[in-house]
């Protein structure tokens, strides 16, 4: 499983994985896998939430400077609201016999969005993939 959240040079100087998406796409679907694609998406009350536990996190661990919280947030919500606008720089281009399957995560569990991601997939479940 690959995950992208927004795979683009801060820059925008060149196309990341993200804008030049059909790069990877074409060197997987030479290998012969199947690909399935997904968009997630969370309420904008569960987006401030998530964003704002996942930056605690970072800075718990050492990966964020609390003094830059401010910053961290407008940054993650500013993805979001990217993802929402359907902007370039967050969401695949449109490419032949690729689309994305769109999943609402709200009010969801990790191991339950993960559950249907593999269902989708005909993959079962996180505990089938256990044993």
């Amino acid at each position: 499983m690959i995950e992208i959240g927004c795979g683009e040079p801060v820059d925008l100087s060149h196309s990341g994985a993200t804008r030049a998406a059909g790069e990877w796409i074409d060197v997987l679907k030479k290998t012969g896998r199947e690909i399935f694609a997904f968009l997630l998406r969370v309420d904008p009350a569960d987006a401030v939430s998530r964003i704002e536990q996942r930056i605690e996190r970072d800075i718990q661990d050492g990966h964020k400077s609390r003094g830059d919280k401010l910053s961290w947030l407008w940054a993650g919500l500013g993805l979001h609201f990217l993802y929402l606008a359907g902007h370039e720089t967050a969401k695949f281009a449109e490419i032949a016999r690729f689309s994305e399957i769109e999943l609402r995560t709200s009010g969801r569990t990790v191991k339950e969005t993960a559950d249907e991601i593999m269902a989708k997939c005909n993959l079962g479940s996180q505990d089938s993939l256990a044993t």
